[in-house]
């Protein structure tokens, strides 16, 4: 239910973030606003001291700080949806529990953008990727989008585009003007909520980015995040299965045709080469799952990667 006196809900996941989950919620206390904002936390039933910080901070700010608690892990993917459904502000603005920002002003500029610019559904800006000991990494690791100031269109949408990472987006609360059967669709496509979430308000809207570093995206390759779970994958098939999910999704939600074999080919053949470098029972597999899944006919999959290899 929408909140007039709202402006801005925060959405905060969380998750075993015991050792940055303060710093997340200190910098969003720490912004200077002439507004009211809310702050929902989605605490997914840490194991470690995640739940205790946030309740604390509850206590301190109760016209500020609300708590979704699950009694059972439910994954972020839930958790996400859960919190948006909850959403009270005219925009929303995004933060995980171990990133933060590092501009006091970021809602307020975000705000500002918005209110005086009704043509865009959303702003978001650069943030600094750093890794477990605090050193810089590059942009090019990530794959988010490029640094530059420029527009996130319907385009970049149905090319499976990034906008940014999520902790420099703020867009229009449009939750509540989704149709059940659209809402229930969302949350059914089993894809990294990034991306998703990309693609659905790309197609609502184009999307202001502006280059400004304002926040700081914490690359960890231990715990549950995401690139600790991505070390453990094999992104090959990873992004086939993904791409095809989300080609499904498209089609089945919003009735768009989208043509992606050229991508799916491509990610065939970087798992044939992975096994004619790695032979074994698992790139094989891979391999083989991608070939009989349907998506494009054998003859077709034979073809390009004869051809791939005369090219070599």
């Amino acid at each position: 239910m929408r909140d007039p006196n709202i402006k801005v809900s925060v959405m905060m996941v969380t998750y075993n973030h015991g050792k940055y989950i303060e710093q997340a919620i200190q910098s969003v206390l720490s912004q200077n606003t002439d507004f009211k904002y809310e702050l929902l936390i989605g605490e997914d039933c840490s194991t470690d001291c995640t739940r205790e910080i946030a309740e604390r901070y509850q206590r301190k700010y109760p016209h500020t700080i609300r708590i979704v608690k699950h009694n059972k892990n439910v994954g972020a993917l839930k958790n996400e949806a859960e919190l948006r459904q909850r959403c009270r502000g005219q925009y929303i603005a995004v933060l995980e529990g171990d990133d933060y920002w590092t501009y006091p002003d970021k809602l307020k500029w975000q705000v500002e953008f918005l209110d005086q610019h009704p043509e865009y559904i959303g702003v978001a800006h650069n943030v600094k990727v750093v890794g477990e000991n605090g050193e810089k990494l590059p942009y090019r690791l990530q794959g988010f989008h490029r640094e530059k100031e420029h527009v996130y269109t319907r385009k970049n949408a149905l090319q499976f585009q990034m906008i940014g990472h999520l902790s420099g987006w703020m867009y229009r609360n449009i939750w509540d003007s989704l149709s059940q059967k659209e809402l229930l669709k969302i949350r059914k496509c089993e894809v990294n909520s990034d991306l998703k979430l990309s693609i659905v308000l790309g197609l609502k809207g184009d999307f202001y980015f502006q280059k400004d570093e304002w926040s700081v995206y914490r690359r960890r390759f231990e715990g549950d995040g995401w690139s600790a779970q991505a070390v453990k994958m094999n992104m090959t098939l990873y992004h086939f299965e993904r791409d095809v999910r989300l080609k499904r999704f498209l089609l089945e939600c919003y009735g768009e045709k989208i043509d992606i074999e050229e991508k799916l080919l491509g990610y065939i053949f970087q798992g044939f080469i992975e096994f004619k470098n790695h032979p074994s029972k698992g790139t094989w597999s891979i391999l083989v799952k991608m070939f009989r899944s349907g998506e494009i006919r054998k003859r077709v999959i034979v073809r390009y990667i004869i051809k791939r290899l005369l090219r070599a």
